[in-house]
């Protein structure tokens, strides 16, 4: 199966999780730091899971799932531990046109989720198109320990300098030009030598 990467924003929109254990949790801490309404279908729910419900940032249908769960939503994730309610949920869900994961068993979805680093308004996602999870969880861990803190810092510094760039009063072109200096120039270098002040000058002499 072939997968097209994408960003997607779901603020404010209904997804729902069937299951209530130890990956829906991971789905559902996933789908709620996006700004999404969390729906969950069970029998049960983890401890963790129980306290989201009681403080209202999730909704929870204490019961086995129905094909009328699905209803009014934006994404579906199979999460439990039966394999045929999945395949279940991936029939209806799909036959709906709904955005669908089955965890564990990527071939019933059309989508998967890729292992993700986020710093910041740094987002990386890794995958191996759902074949290799153990191998996305190493390049993870590998990024994450070489690159990832000093790039989220890097972006941290070109948005500070967007702005300044903004009060300068630049036309598009020139702005576009500034931003692609800078980064073609030494300043991330020096961020990852820890020589912030060298950056912060290189940056203001690209600009000037």
């Amino acid at each position: 199966m072939s997968f097209f990467p994408i960003d997607i924003s779901l603020k404010n929109k209904k997804c729902i999780i069937i299951g209530g254990g130890r990956i829906a949790e991971r789905k559902a801490s996933s789908l709620l730091s996006c700004g999404a309404k969390v729906k969950l279908v069970s029998p049960k729910l983890t401890s963790y899971l129980h306290q989201l419900f009681l403080e209202g940032k999730i909704e929870w249908s204490r019961k086995e799932f129905e094909e009328e769960d699905i209803v009014d939503c934006f994404l579906v994730i199979g999460a439990t531990d039966n394999f045929e309610v999945n395949q279940r949920v991936s029939k209806v869900a799909l036959k709906k046109n709904l955005l669908t994961n089955i965890v564990n068993a990527p071939k019933l979805g059309n989508f998967i989720f890729p292992s993700i680093i986020k710093q910041g308004d740094l987002i990386i996602s890794i995958s191996t198109s759902g074949k290799y999870p153990l191998l996305s969880k190493k390049i993870k861990e590998d990024l994450k320990e070489k690159l990832v803190s000093d790039y989220s810092k890097f972006l941290k510094l070109l948005k500070e300098v967007e702005l300044k760039i903004k009060e300068r009063s630049f036309s598009p072109s020139e702005r576009r030009k500034i931003l692609r200096k800078i980064i073609e120039s030494d300043a991330f270098t020096y961020l990852k030598e820890g020589k912030e002040n060298q950056a912060r000058k290189r940056v203001e002499e690209c600009i000037s």
